[in-house]
């Protein structure tokens, strides 16, 4: 059965085929990765939807639509894709007419990619690249037309997707003049595996080592937001020499230190039980291969992934310090960006949820994690203790900024998140592409 939020959150990205450009040849020789609407337009009429791809395709509608509403207008959307055209599509599919179901879906993809090549979306290419692990990364990539040799690679927060970035990977390109690109995590959106920490940490050296092979580039920059800022682009900034700037977006230092209720006994900052919780809330319902969470592959590495964040948590116990002393041996400039909103106290548990681990079947480091309320969304998680953004600023070594970005939240809604672009523009014009 399709999913009827099709308007709604987006969960997904496209289940496209994935084109990797030729190796060993540069895009000068006419091998730059296609762009995404063009993509689209191939697979569909290469592969026309059928019953063995619907609901595959019907999240491609989603994820489109869900990026070009906002771009074209209600009125023009709506005559390629309107809301009874999505209702049609869904009855048509429950009741078994895969055939009149695909033709519409084609149809409608077919719209929307002649809508966004009106927009500047038509200059997203789409990308990936493999994992020495075998994993494949997916990643959404803008080109300026006469680019220096640098790039600048971005990762969502939590378990989001490429697709919050666009904006910002796009004005990054323009008014910087590098390659621009945001990548889904191993485990969310298009990317294959599941939820690892050191998993997320490697994918911006594996997105490094594409760019230089595939377009000859020598300087990088990488970013994050959340908890891809830390620890997955911290991290990497630390253990990759070729990486030159840092920006991070409202990423909490020092995880482990940061109880997620006040007085309890161990490290809060594990987000494990998290993906335990996720997994379990949504294991019973029909799910497409490339939804969000890889939720098939979780229930047998549940331990491990406890095991894994715990282990990066430890390993990288106070990443300002040892970026600061990474700083030190080389260039690498830092700039951290906050929102002014997770700066002012909330009170306790300001969503008032909380989560208790099951007992059953429990072993390893999840036990720890047991009989005890994980309030995961309370201000004990997301809340800076006082002054925590101040230790953090003087752990690092220059050159190093922090701006704080008023009247906006953890998730820069605007006019903040207008600055907060321009901000990272001015940085990386500083440290990466002069």
């Amino acid at each position: 059965m399709l999913n009827k939020s099709v308007f709604g959150f987006m969960t997904v990205v496209l289940s496209l085929g994935i084109v990797i450009t030729t190796p060993g040849k540069s895009p000068a020789q006419g091998n730059s990765p296609p762009k995404l609407f063009d993509a689209v337009k191939e697979d569909v009429n290469n592969q026309p939807t059928s019953k063995d791809n619907l609901q595959a395709r019907h999240h491609v509608l989603r994820i489109l639509s869900g990026i070009l509403l906002k771009e074209t207008g209600r009125e023009d959307f709506d005559k390629v894709f309107s809301r009874e055209k999505n209702d049609k599509i869904m009855a048509l599919s429950e009741a078994g007419n895969f055939k009149e179901a695909g033709e519409m879906i084609d149809s409608a993809l077919l719209g929307l990619c002649r809508l966004g090549e009106k927009t500047w979306l038509a200059d997203i290419r789409k990308v990936s690249f493999v994992s020495l692990e075998g994993v494949k990364v997916v990643g959404y990539l803008f080109i300026p037309p006469k680019p220096v040799k640098a790039a600048f690679i971005f990762g969502h927060g939590g378990f989001g997707y490429k697709e919050n970035w666009i904006d910002l990977i796009r004005e990054i390109s323009n008014k910087a003049n590098v390659y621009a690109l945001a990548i889904d995590f191993q485990g969310c959106g298009e990317s294959q595996g599941y939820t690892k920490w050191q998993g997320r940490i490697k994918d911006f050296s594996y997105a490094i080592d594409y760019l230089e092979k595939e377009f000859g580039l020598t300087k990088f920059a990488v970013g994050g937001h959340s908890g891809g800022g830390a620890y997955p682009a911290a991290c990497a900034a630390i253990n990759d020499v070729r990486i030159s700037a840092l920006t991070l977006w409202d990423c909490p230092f020092d995880f482990y230190d940061m109880h997620i209720i006040e007085g309890a006994t161990d490290p809060g900052g594990n987000p494990a039980p998290l993906v335990e919780r996720t997994y379990l809330a949504n294991k019973d319902k029909i799910l497409v291969p490339t939804e969000v969470f890889k939720f098939r592959d979780i229930p047998g590495h549940l331990n491990e992934i406890y095991d894994e964040i715990e282990g990066i948590l430890k390993n990288y116990r106070h990443p300002a310090k040892m970026l600061g002393e990474a700083q030190k041996k080389r260039k690498l400039a830092v700039l951290h960006i906050i929102a002014e909103d997770v700066l002012k106290p909330i009170g306790d548990n300001r969503m008032g949820e909380t989560y208790f681990l099951p007992f059953e079947d429990t072993q390893g480091s999840r036990k720890r994690f047991l009989n005890r309320p994980l309030a995961f969304f309370a201000s004990g998680l997301f809340n800076r203790p006082q002054g925590a953004w101040k230790e953090w600023e003087a752990d690092l070594s220059e050159p190093k900024k922090f701006v704080i970005i008023e009247n906006t939240t953890h998730g820069f809604e605007p006019p903040g998140r207008n600055q907060a672009i321009e901000e990272t523009i001015s940085w990386l014009k500083l440290y990466l592409a002069a």
